[in-house]
Formats: structure tokens, C-alpha cells, sequence
């Protein structure tokens, strides 16, 4: 040990982690060289301050964290650009898909129901009664021929005479 540095000594072992017959070797040592004084006085001044510093408690900025998730997520934005389109999509789709599956059925319902007014009707066998209670009541002219009253309460209120 006499012909060697203590420096690995230091470099390999936190200082609280030496023992007493180290500590001993390591002084002797340090009295006699320059460097390994400068070495030995320096682990003990940091071994101080990362025991005052491991009592000290951190308390963090205000908003750390959102500032911290905001600048990950605008790195994780400029490497995947399309990520914030697929998060989107994985919280709408539930949504996009009910209002697709209304637009359908929308669209089929509007589809039969034209086809069911357009059909005729074979209840009372008129040939008015392809005519909505719209143009009756306006007064719009039907065809050639104009209903009689009779048939435009038949029409209207359901009643036969």
C-alpha cells in the first residue's frame, strides 16, 4: 500500500463505507502524498454534503409536472406525428361509430318511409289518396280532376258516408 495510491481506494468505496483499518492506511498514506491528501480531504467534504443533502427534502415548481407531460408529449409528437391522430381516434371511435350506425339507419328509415308514401293504397281504393292533406287543405290542383268534399273528408278525418 505504501507504494501505491489510495485514489482507486476512494474511487471504488463511498467514504460512510470504509472501514476503520482502511480509514488509518488511507490518512497515513495521504500525510506522506500531495495528491492523495487532495483526494482524501475532497471524499470527505462530499461524503458531508451528500449526508446534509440526503436530509433535505425537494419540493417541486408549481405545475412541474404538467410542464414535464407537455414536453414529452410534444417530443412524442415530432417522432410519431400521426400518434396524436391515433390517440384521438382510440377516444372517439365509441362515438363516430354510434353516430355512422344513426346516419344509416336515418338514411334506411327516410328510404322506406318515401317508398311507403308512394305506395297505394289499397284500403280505400281511391285514386286521391297518393295525395298529402297538404295539397287537400292548400287547395293545390290534383290531376285533372278535383276531389269532392265527400272524399276530402274520407281523406282528412277517416269517416265514410
Amino acid at each position: 500500500m505504501k507504494n501505491e495510491h489510495i485514489l482507486d481506494i476512494l474511487d471504488d468505496k463511498a467514504f460512510s463505507d470504509l472501514s476503520k483499518d482502511e480509514l488509518k492506511i488511507i490518512e497515513a498514506h495521504a500525510s506522506r502524498c500531495n495528491a492523495c491528501g487532495q483526494g482524501f480531504a475532497a471524499a470527505k467534504v462530499s461524503s458531508v454534503l451528500l449526508r446534509a443533502d440526503a436530509f433535505e427534502t425537494f419540493t417541486a415548481p408549481p405545475f412541474f409536472a404538467t410542464r414535464v407531460m407537455a414536453n414529452l408529449r410534444e417530443k412524442q409528437i415530432a417522432a410519431n406525428p400521426f400518434a396524436a391522430v391515433e390517440r384521438m381516434w382510440k377516444a372517439s371511435k365509441t362515438l363516430i361509430g354510434a353516430m355512422t350506425l344513426t346516419v344509416i339507419v336515418l338514411i334506411v328509415l327516410t328510404v322506406f318511409a318515401t317508398n311507403l308514401d308512394n305506395a297505394p293504397n289499397t284500403d280505400t281504393g281511391y285514386a286521391f289518396d297518393n295525395y298529402s292533406t297538404e295539397m287537400v287543405i292548400l287547395n293545390e290542383k290534383i290531376a285533372a280532376k278535383e276531389p269532392t268534399k265527400e272524399q276530402i273528408f274520407q281523406v282528412v278525418y277517416g269517416v265514410e258516408k
